[in-house]
């Protein structure tokens, strides 16, 4: 599993002339031809999986496309605020050897179910 973020673009414009321009800027940043090498550039993954098709390392090319098989919506602030310091903890006991995995994810539920 893969947490990722997005950028997403907004059109503000009313005018149609203008609305015209942006729709195709926009266009021109997500075609595979501009996004893969800027992506690449920018060690980030495309958001679209052809855009990977114009990274020359095969390796990384076959790394990041399985990371975006499997990409899930970060979860938002509020929600790590709320599960990300006993999920943390969670972690840290069973790395550290003081807790096994079921014991550790049960006590970090039952933090989480207390709040």
């Amino acid at each position: 599993m893969a947490l990722a973020s997005q950028w997403n673009y907004v059109l503000i414009t009313s005018d149609p002339a203008r609305q015209a321009v942006a729709l195709e800027l926009m266009k021109w940043l997500t075609a595979p031809e501009a996004l893969g090498p800027w992506a690449l550039a920018s060690a980030v993954l495309p958001a679209r999986p052809q855009a990977l098709a114009r990274w020359p390392n095969t390796g990384l090319r076959a790394m990041a496309a399985d990371m975006l098989s499997v990409a899930q919506p970060e979860p938002s602030a509020t929600l790590l605020a709320v599960i990300g310091p006993p999920v943390a903890a969670a972690v840290q006991a069973v790395l550290s050897g003081q807790s096994t995995p079921l014991t550790a994810a049960n006590t970090a539920a039952a933090t989480v179910a207390g709040k």
